[in-house]
Parts: C-alpha cells; sequence; structure tokens
C-alpha cells in the first residue's frame, strides 16, 4: 500500500512537471524531494492518529505517543516550508518538446513492456535538458530594444549576447498591485530565454513604471538596481531599494553625466533628478538614458516633457540616435520638434496602453513624429515591438496583438 501511493505521488509530479514548466515557467525541484518522503510520513501519522483515537476512546491520554504526533506533525510541515522554495523559473521550452515528453510518458504507461523503460529514460532526459537550458540570446552585434507590451506604462527590454538590461517594469495605478510584474512581465521575459538582468533600472517613480519592478527583484537574479536623482513620490523608490536590499542587490541613484560600461557597451546618463519644475515634477525628474553598442544607439526618455528635452538641448546637447523611446508615452507635453530634430531617430517605440484613460499618444505629438518623417512602432497597436540595431542592419519584429 505505502509503495502504491509513493507511485501515484511520483507518477503525478512526472505527468503535471511538463505542463508546469511550459504554462509556468517552473521546473519545482523540491516536489520530487517531498513525495518520497511525505508519503511513509503521512501514513505513519494515520497509523499513530488511529492509534491514539482508540486510546482516546478509552479514556486514557498516552503522553508519549502525543508527542510524537506532535514531532511527526511539524516535521512534515516543515519538510513542506524547505522544499516549498526549491522551485525554480526557467526559459519558455518549445511546445512541441512538451508535448513529446508527454507522449513519451504515456508510452512509459501503455507501449509494450520492453518500450517502457527507453521511453521512461528519453522522457526523463528531454525533460531534464528542457529544465536546465539556456534560453535565446541577444544579437551578437549590435543590441535589441524591445518595447514590452504591458499596458498603460513603460517596459524595455535591452539585450546583446547574454546580457540583458530592463528599463521600467510597468504597473497600473494601484499601488497595492505589486503582483503585476508576476501576471504580466515575467512570463515576457521568460518566453524571451531571459532568467536574470544584468540591471534593473526605474527612470521615476510612477507606478506605470515601477509596479512591475518588485516582481522582477523578487523573482529573478539581478545584478543592480539603478533609479533617477529625483524625488521619490509614493515610496516606489524606498520601498523598491528595501526589495533590493533583502535579495542583496546592489541599490544607488545615477548620477547625469556619469557612463555604466560593459566591456562592449555602454549606458549613458544625460538627465537625472534635477531642480523639480512646477509642470510635470516628477516626469521631469526622469533618467534620459543612450544606450551605446558597435555604433547603433538608442535615447530612453522615460516621462521626460519638454522641459527637459529644453535643458538638454540648451546645457548638454542631445547626442544622435538610431531610435527614440517617445517620452511620457507620447503626450502633447513631450517630444518637441528641435528635440526630435536634434535626436534625428530612424524609429521611434511608443509604449501606450489600448484606449487608455489620457488619451496617449497626442495627436499633436504624432503629427510631430509624421512632420519630421519618423515611423513610429505603438504597443498599443502592434502589441510587443523589438528593433534589432545591428552593425549594418536595422530589423522590425513584431509579436502581434493576440
Amino acid at each position: 500500500e505505502l509503495f502504491s501511493g509513493l507511485a501515484a505521488a511520483l507518477a503525478a509530479q512526472a505527468a503535471t512537471a511538463p505542463i508546469l514548466l511550459w504554462r509556468f515557467n517552473l521546473v519545482s525541484a523540491g516536489a520530487w524531494l517531498t513525495a518520497p518522503l511525505a508519503i511513509p510520513m503521512l501514513g505513519g501519522l494515520i497509523a499513530l492518529g488511529a492509534a491514539l483515537l482508540l486510546f482516546f476512546a478509552a479514556g486514557v491520554t498516552p503522553g508519549p505517543l502525543v508527542h510524537l504526533f506532535a514531532f511527526g506533525s511539524r516535521s512534515l510541515e516543515f519538510l513542506a516550508e524547505r522544499t516549498a522554495g526549491a522551485a525554480y523559473l526557467r526559459p519558455t521550452p518549445p511546445l512541441a518538446a512538451v508535448l513529446a515528453v508527454s507522449g513519451l510518458l504515456l508510452a512509459a504507461v501503455f507501449a509494450p513492456r520492453r518500450m517502457r523503460l527507453p521511453a521512461l529514460l528519453a522522457a526523463s532526459a528531454l525533460f531534464l535538458f528542457l529544465a536546465v537550458r539556456r534560453g535565446a540570446a541577444g544579437p551578437e552585434r549590435g543590441f535589441s530594444l524591445e518595447a514590452l507590451d504591458i499596458g498603460q506604462g513603460d517596459a524595455l527590454l535591452l539585450r546583446w549576447n547574454r546580457h540583458a538590461v530592463l528599463v521600467d517594469g510597468g504597473g497600473p495605478f494601484d499601488l497595492d498591485q505589486r503582483d503585476f510584474g508576476r501576471t504580466r512581465l515575467i512570463p515576457k521575459l521568460l518566453d524571451r530565454g531571459v532568467t536574470c538582468l544584468d540591471a534593473v533600472v526605474l527612470t521615476h517613480p510612477h507606478p506605470d513604471h515601477a509596479l512591475g519592478l518588485f516582481a522582477v527583484l523578487e523573482e529573478l537574479p539581478v545584478g543592480a538596481f539603478w533609479r533617477s536623482r529625483g524625488e521619490d513620490e509614493g515610496g516606489l523608490f524606498r520601498d523598491l531599494e528595501a526589495t533590493a536590499s533583502r535579495r542583496g542587490v546592489p541599490a544607488r541613484p545615477l548620477t547625469a553625466d556619469e557612463t555604466l560600461r560593459w566591456r562592449e557597451a555602454s549606458l549613458k546618463v544625460l538627465h537625472s533628478g534635477g531642480p523639480r519644475r512646477k509642470l510635470d515634477a516628477t516626469n521631469n525628474q526622469s533618467l534620459v538614458l543612450l544606450f551605446e553598442r558597435d555604433g547603433r544607439r538608442a535615447l530612453l526618455t522615460g516621462d521626460a516633457g519638454a522641459a527637459t528635452e529644453e535643458a538638454l538641448l540648451r546645457n548638454a546637447g542631445v547626442p544622435r540616435a538610431d531610435v527614440l523611446k517617445v517620452g511620457h508615452h507620447g503626450s502633447r507635453g513631450s517630444t518637441t520638434r528641435a528635440f526630435l530634430d536634434a535626436v534625428g531617430p530612424k524609429a521611434a517605440l511608443l509604449s501606450c496602453g489600448r484606449q487608455n484613460r489620457f488619451g496617449h499618444p497626442a495627436p499633436e505629438t504624432l503629427r510631430t513624429l509624421a512632420e519630421a518623417r519618423v515611423p513610429v512602432f505603438r504597443t498599443d497597436l502592434e502589441s510587443d515591438v523589438r528593433i534589432d540595431l545591428l552593425p549594418g542592419a536595422t530589423r522590425l519584429r513584431m509579436r502581434g496583438i493576440w
């Protein structure tokens, strides 16, 4: 009977493991450890509990058995708590490979006896390969910039080789919805094979840029958390830095004119914080970043408006860039013609929610971009939009609205 229960538990794990990996990107290693130990422990506790009931019915309280039952219950709870954490997020596997694992498992049950062991070994080997495989890498030369469709907000993914940097994480305007990243953002990262990040960047403390980052910092390995030097709003800087600290992630504000370098790429900070302006104060304290690799450039403007654009034009100058991330979701208060002429982008990415209540993007901003002959790719129309900036080519990839 004990062997039957153990076999049933392991069979259930084997049947559900491929589905969990494909649908939830989860490899639950702890469950495989729990089943062989929990089944005999449960059997023993059931037998011990039945004996205790007989003693209690006879009016006897056997102290040693009561203590033994309590010890067994605590041990089972301890085992469940410790092994529950032994689960790992992995890149989304190809559906065909997941179906192949399930088919081999069925063959291990229903095929002729001589074929069952080879089918089981093949299923185990294929599942193990899917569980440990690395996801797709970014471009070997140049880099890619992808505006992820997370609704009203920004989430921009920079990738090259095995490096990845996430700039903003999207989110609703309800500050209590800090699990947003688990349902909307992390699945998109895992679908692209991103299981760790060199850095997470928050351009400014508004929930439609910040809330998704809580889950990212909690669930994925992150090399650093960087933010603007602007004033905090709603405690988002404070709370994200506390989350980063609990996870052992270094956190600090970025300073204007500093440059963050990898061996073959750089991220220059053009603007960070600054004086609090009367109009759109927090937005105009956004980080403005220039990413460059192999001679290709992308300018990321957060929610910076016309005031910040004018300050950059007047004080530091605005560098040319191949791609512009349109500021503040295309609001009428950003992307002036002078700024656009200075940047001279070949394409623009614009992130905003479908039928959002703010009316983004503003017709005036779209008209400015059209007059400058800059093609605009919008997440509310095309969903996820990725531009590969390669040394000799520029490629556009869109996932489409599902």
